[in-house]
């Protein structure tokens, strides 16, 4: 791709890769969303007082429309139902659990019994166990596969890492590797591609091998580059199969489905557990975090319970974020919970460049954008609401808001902030 020299290289930023994850301790209180996923949030089936074991159903999915379920990880007392501002800055149903750190199961969940090919009842018993994307993105699968049925020739299993400073991902896989490629030999089973491969960077090359070979010659291996946003399911696309997908298109008009490992690993767990999604793997990282770690988190634990047992703070954070460096969300304080999507959180201190400058049109943010369009333009949509920028060939919508334009400024101006405000103008002036 033009400007590959600018791309992001992901071993600068790895330092967490070799640290094996560790559960952390058990938080007192946990503040579960109703929206984890893309799509419509789940509806609060608790009220404060109610008792609830681990793994129970507390959030049901909407009827209509895209949603899965929410489950307690911890059991206890409900202790309230609160509206707060979730860690992707939108309101949302938050459901607080005391702890009785009693840890009694719920006794409902019990493992998939099923055909092994039957696509409906696979589908429907992942969507109950409240499935989604691993890799941050959150998207449910049960939807994913049903957009995919009887239309996927090839099949792509991403154990990619999302981000720099990640490592949630090469965690699963390294820790557990049997999980990740009965998953993904699961949805091979049920997909029928009549290609699939195992996508994964140089740098882990070893251990993709070692995958491979757990698979019995299922999975074909293919390596891509170290670097950022090679992630992205359409350079993944582009790089095994040489196709490009149009921005305006996704993979599956293309015949292609594309897997995050860690999700194809939480599928596993829960058919043969039966245990919904109720923890993570999140990556604690930045230079103020006291004990950069990996750590197996309940879901809804606070940013302030996960850094406590990280060390806590070299110094009070300048921003503290969910997610990974360039996708990721900054929150106001640590009192943000870790979600479904969380694949990490990261306290970086201040640094001397500044946001704010003006464009000085260098065209580097035209050299590394991966969907090869003009980003300056739209900082001027976001800025002044000119329609024509929206309705040209550069239409904002196509943009993956991946954040290259935004690391390589040196006018450091803040691109990925502003194309999200250009999409949501064109969405209100249309």
């Amino acid at each position: 791709m033009a400007g590959s020299n600018y791309y992001v290289d992901m071993e600068l930023f790895d330092k967490t890769d070799k640290l094996r994850s560790k559960p952390i301790a058990p938080p007192e209180l946990i503040s579960l969303p109703m929206s984890q996923h893309v799509g419509i949030a789940a509806t609060a089936v608790v009220k404060p007082s109610d008792e609830v074991k681990k793994g129970q159903l507390i959030g049901e999915a909407a009827q209509n429309g895209l949603s899965v379920p929410v489950h307690s990880p911890i059991s206890g007392k409900v202790r309230s139902l609160e509206v707060r501002i979730n860690s992707r800055g939108k309101n949302d149903i938050f459901v607080l659990i005391e702890n009785d750190f009693s840890s009694a199961p719920c006794q409902t969940n019990i493992p998939y019994g099923g055909d092994p090919e039957d696509f409906d009842a696979i589908v429907a018993f992942l969507k109950d166990k409240g499935v989604v994307g691993m890799g941050g993105g959150g998207y449910p699968l049960y939807a994913k596969l049903k957009s995919l049925r009887s239309i996927t020739d090839t099949l792509i299993i991403n154990a990619t890492e999302c981000e720099p400073m990640c490592s949630s991902t090469f965690r699963e896989i390294s820790e557990n590797p049997r999980h990740c490629i009965d998953g993904a030999l699961m949805l091979k089973k049920i997909l029928k591609p009549q290609n699939a491969f195992l996508v994964i960077e140089k740098r882990h090359e070893i251990i993709g091998r070692k995958l491979c070979a757990l698979s019995a010659g299922e999975l074909s291996l293919k390596t891509v580059s170290d670097r950022y946003p090679i992630g992205d399911e359409r350079q993944i696309i582009k790089e095994v199969l040489g196709k490009e997908i149009s921005a305006d298109s996704i993979p599956a008009a293309a015949g292609c489905g594309v897997f995050n490992i860690a999700t194809c690993s939480m599928a596993d767990k829960t058919m043969k557990t039966g245990v919904p999604v109720i923890e993570r793997i999140v990556t604690a990282a930045g230079d103020c975090m006291g004990e950069p770690q990996n750590k197996r988190v309940p879901l809804g634990t606070s940013l302030r319970d996960l850094i406590k047992n990280c060390g806590g703070l070299k110094q009070k954070p300048y921003m503290l974020v969910c997610g990974g460096p360039m996708l990721g969300y900054s929150v106001s304080n640590d009192s943000a919970v870790v979600a479904k999507y969380t694949s990490a959180v990261i306290a970086f201190k201040e640094r001397n460049k500044k946001a704010g400058g003006n464009c000085i049109h260098c065209g580097r943010c035209i050299k590394v954008c991966p969907m090869k369009l003009v980003p300056f333009y739209f900082e001027r949509a976001a800025k002044a609401r000119f329609k024509d920028f929206y309705k040209n060939l550069n239409d904002v919508s196509l943009c993956s808001e991946c954040g290259l334009c935004t690391y390589v400024c040196p006018a450091n101006v803040p691109l990925n902030y502003l194309i999200k405000i250009a999409k949501k103008r064109r969405l209100t002036d249309e």
